[in-house]
C-alpha cells in the first residue's frame, strides 16, 4: 500500500536511520534522539548506563610540614661596605 494516502491528523515523516518514507504515527522516538521505523528502532545498551564508582584517592593519615630550618647567616642579605666589582690589575697569561 502507497504511504501517500489520508489518515486524520497523520502526516508522511522519513526514518532518520534508513531513509524510508513512513507515516509518523509508525515512527518512534529512540535513543539518540532519532525518529526511526520499526526495523530501525533499537533500545539503548545497558552497559553505556553504568558509571564507575568514584575512588576516594588519598592518604590515610599525614603530619604537618616541618619548619625551615636555617642554616647559618646569608652572606650576601647581610654583608655590608664596599665591595670590589673591578677585575684586579695583573698578567693573565695562564703561567704560574
Amino acid at each position: 500500500m502507497s504511504l501517500n494516502y489520508y489518515k486524520p491528523g497523520d502526516w508522511n515523516a522519513i526514518c532518520d536511520s534508513c531513509g524510508f518514507k513512513f507515516k509518523a504515527s509508525q515512527l518512534r522516538k529512540r535513543w539518540d534522539e532519532f525518529m526511526v521505523c520499526e526495523n530501525d528502532w533499537e533500545t539503548r545498551h545497558p552497559q553505556e548506563l553504568i558509571r564507575a564508582p568514584i575512588e576516594k584517592v588519598g592518604v590515610e593519615w599525614t603530619r604537618p610540614e616541618a619548619p625551615d630550618v636555617e642554616d647559618g647567616p646569608s652572606y650576601i642579605s647581610e654583608s655590608s661596605g664596599n665591595q670590589e666589582t673591578t677585575i684586579p690589575s695583573g698578567t693573565f697569561d695562564g703561567s704560574l
